[in-house]
């Protein structure tokens, strides 16, 4: 029985690195039945739960450290792990996971991985230090893998997968609805006014007959954003305020003609269920992506420019645009995720 510690932004009620976490279970019971998953979670009841694994509670260290000593693989599956821009403490957390894996002579895994930005001297000495130690390393976009050449971390254990979010829906159906309908995932971000500008757009949007869905992705935050758009708009809207799991708010998304997001895993939502996108960025990792999808970002969320959204979102309508070729090509990268893992547990 191989044993497989799963590391993350997991059981945080943010509903894209539930997203992840489910489709590296997947990925993992596909590459062998004869594994056992542990995973490190904020609520380790409710993972056990949904997911069937084994799990603790990521911030009691005597677990993790017991869990690291019994496993045979340490993979920290998806998300932005190793930067220091949205948190500065969350970033030594993982470092800390990756020395212990390391000093305890685990392999260790980083999968379709968001590397920085790093702006820290002391932080790309210890990334740097660490992550040559590492067995492999997949990159998620191709600006990730640059930094990790920059760190100087050996070109031999670096590859490329995309986010396995991005084959979310392929087996799922896809919602169709009558009336044209348009998504609002976004986020508060430091001192920048996001709400002016969305009831702007939703007045507009509202004015040619179009339905609004007001959507949360990280609950726990996008929720008083919700709540503050309900109580200033004068517009109807429809606000998504149940916590919903990420099959649920992936079969919202299906039923949109449009997404505008700065959450990136709305975006992602909405490409892998071949719904037009139109992204205004708050991170870097939101301009990747869409650049893997042969698009960019319309403005950044500290200057949005409601013309040039509206201006987007209203071309994308008319065209319907899905980006299917780039999903089909990103989805084959998975492949070198499950090679990778594959190796580790046969070797």
């Amino acid at each position: 029985m191989h044993k497989i510690l799963l590391a993350g932004y997991y059981g945080l009620n943010n509903i894209g690195d539930e997203a992840i976490l489910e489709k590296f279970i997947e990925l993992l019971k596909e590459v062998s039945k004869d594994i056992e998953i542990t995973v490190m979670s904020g609520k380790p009841d409710y993972t056990r739960k949904v997911y069937g694994v084994n799990s603790i509670d990521r911030k009691d260290f005597i677990k993790v450290n017991q869990s690291i000593f019994k496993s045979d693989v340490v993979i920290f599956g998806g998300g932005s792990l190793l930067q220091d821009v949205t948190s500065k403490r969350s970033i030594y957390y993982y470092l800390y996971i990756i020395m212990i894996s390391v000093l305890m002579k685990k392999k260790v895994l980083l999968l379709s991985q968001g590397i920085g930005p790093v702006k820290s001297k002391i932080n790309r000495i210890i990334i740097s230090c660490l992550l040559n130690r590492v067995d492999f390393i997949t990159v998620r976009d191709l600006n990730s893998m640059s930094e990790l050449r920059r760190l100087k971390i050996n070109d031999e254990i670096i590859g490329f997968s995309a986010d396995p979010v991005i084959d979310f829906g392929t087996h799922l159906p896809k919602t169709i609805s009558e009336k044209k309908k348009v998504g609002l995932s976004f986020r508060y971000w430091k001192d920048a006014d996001v709400i002016n500008p969305l009831i702007f757009i939703i007045k507009d949007l509202r004015n040619k007959g179009i339905d609004i869905v007001l959507i949360p992705f990280h609950y726990n935050e996008d929720i008083d954003l919700i709540n503050e758009i309900g109580s200033k708009s004068e517009e109807q809207v429809c606000s998504i305020k149940e916590k919903m799991t990420p099959k649920e708010l992936y079969n919202v998304i299906s039923g949109l003609d449009l997404l505008i997001g700065s959450r990136l895993h709305s975006l992602i939502f909405a490409v892998s269920a071949e719904v037009p996108v139109t992204a205004v960025s708050y991170d870097p990792k939101v301009e990747y992506f869409m650049k893997s999808i042969g698009d960019n970002p319309i403005c950044d969320i500290k200057e949005m420019n409601t013309e040039l959204i509206l201006k987007d979102v209203y071309q994308k309508l008319e065209k319907n645009i899905q980006y299917k070729d780039k999903k089909e090509i990103l989805i084959k990268t998975i492949n070198k995720n499950i090679e990778v893992i594959q190796k580790a547990i046969e070797g």
